[in-house]
């Protein structure tokens, strides 16, 4: 049995309830996932198999700390990719979150540093800064940036 990004959604709602009440329940999982029930209990199974909950038949249901550590760096992960979205790209919040909700379960851990690292330059770097990334908005919906880029020393498409 391998993990799966349904079970990884799984985890981020149980770890998303625990974080709110201290243990999810299966209805509240169930509700917010929009599942079955018979779903869950799946899921809960599997998770439980990996050592990731603690689960037993109409109990709460918690984290183990390896599920605790794992639901953490899905999250970050998520977070990492709709803040890129939505700050790198300027893609809206809705469509940011739900791209990166499928992305998470497939970019390493080498590729979310590379995207951390990447957003802090841009935010950072004195070559970019806001104006960069509103020259950007302007390139996708205009095909080019009508401004004239003296930092990188490029005026109307040919280096000074």
């Amino acid at each position: 049995m391998e993990m799966t990004a349904s079970l990884e959604n799984y985890l981020e709602v149980i770890a998303s309830l625990t974080d709110a009440d201290g243990y999810a329940l299966s209805n509240d999982i169930a509700d917010r996932m929009d599942v079955k029930r018979s779903s869950v209990t799946v899921a809960l199974r599997n998770l439980s198999e990996f050592d990731l909950i603690v689960y037993k038949k109409y109990k709460p249901i918690t984290l183990t700390e390896k599920g605790r550590e794992l639901a953490e760096q899905i999250v970050f992960k998520h977070n990492t990719v709709k803040t890129f979205l939505k700050d790198m790209l300027g893609v809206g919040d809705n469509k940011a979150d739900d791209i990166a909700c499928k992305m998470e379960h497939f970019i390493g851990a080498e590729v979310t540093d590379r995207l951390v690292a990447f957003t802090n330059y841009i935010k950072t770097c004195p070559r970019t800064e806001e104006q960069w990334l509103e020259g950007f908005e302007t390139y996708y919906k205009e095909g080019r940036d009508t401004r004239d880029c003296t930092n990188c020393n490029i005026v109307d498409d040919k280096t000074i």
